[in-house]
């Protein structure tokens, strides 16, 4: 099989590329983009990936949650419960998020 990035790289390409005054499209967006989370994971070990994606991605992450960390702790500085997606059907809950671990995550393995 071929990597989802190729295939998601195809799908853009027939948009038109950025600047082709003649493609029509003013803007786009990848929505419900197939994700192979294990194969993502294995990658995420390999060196490079480990060295610099990762922790790019995880400080990226951590900034982001510090700047809503307020939807996640109460007023007394205590976990919040968090509704879990509803897509999870019957599974779906909540959960106590580790706000501490998220804020000042390292890496998102």
């Amino acid at each position: 099989t071929e990597p989802s990035s190729a295939r998601l790289g195809a799908r853009s390409s027939v948009m038109g590329r950025a600047g082709d005054r003649e493609c029509g499209v003013d803007a786009a967006a990848a929505l419900a983009c197939p994700l192979n989370m294990p194969a993502g994971s294995r990658n995420l070990q390999r060196w490079f990936h480990k060295n610099v994606y990762d922790r790019a991605i995880a400080k990226s992450l951590a900034t982001k949650f510090r700047s809503a960390r307020s939807l996640f702790e109460t007023d007394a500085g205590l976990p919040r419960e968090v509704a879990q997606w509803e897509g999870l059907g019957e599974m779906a809950g909540t959960f106590f998020t580790d706000v501490e671990g998220a804020a000042n995550a390292k890496t998102i393995r």
